[in-house]
């Protein structure tokens, strides 16, 4: 099930804590790259999957603070992937977020690029070892 978290509440601040301090897949180094606090405050659209409370999933969008670019993430929990987790709350964020959507992938992450290129994002730079993709 998909819950919408909202940033300014106490209780989905602390349950977005408790999901940032897990230990994610390599791949997915967002909280680990930035204060929790500074970084949750440019969310513009925070959900989460669950699964028998226990939180397996999650995606954002969030606006760069240089650019101003909104950006998407998503991680879903080793336990729980391969079950499609990944497929809904991308599919939610690009339903519910109509604006362009910019990502960056690391480039051996074939399995997200493939779920990427589904929802309709594509290439548009890339680096050494990322990729930077746009979905308009």
């Amino acid at each position: 099930m998909i819950t919408i978290l909202d940033v300014t509440n106490v209780d989905d601040i602390k349950r977005l804590k408790q999901f940032s301090e897990m230990d994610h897949p390599s791949t997915f180094r967002y909280f680990k790259n930035r204060i929790f606090e500074t970084a949750i405050k440019s969310h513009i659209l925070t959900i989460v999957y669950h699964i028998d409370g226990t939180d397996a999933g999650y995606a954002h969008v969030d606006l760069d603070s240089v650019t101003g670019n909104a950006f998407f993430g998503v991680c879903v929990m080793p336990p729980y992937q391969k079950m499609g987790i990944g497929g809904l709350l991308t599919r939610y964020i690009v339903k519910n977020y109509k604006n362009t959507l910019f990502l960056t992938v690391d480039n051996e992450n074939i399995h997200a690029m493939n779920l990427y290129k589904k929802y309709g994002f594509v290439l548009i730079e890339s680096y050494e070892t990322s990729s930077l993709w746009r979905r308009s």
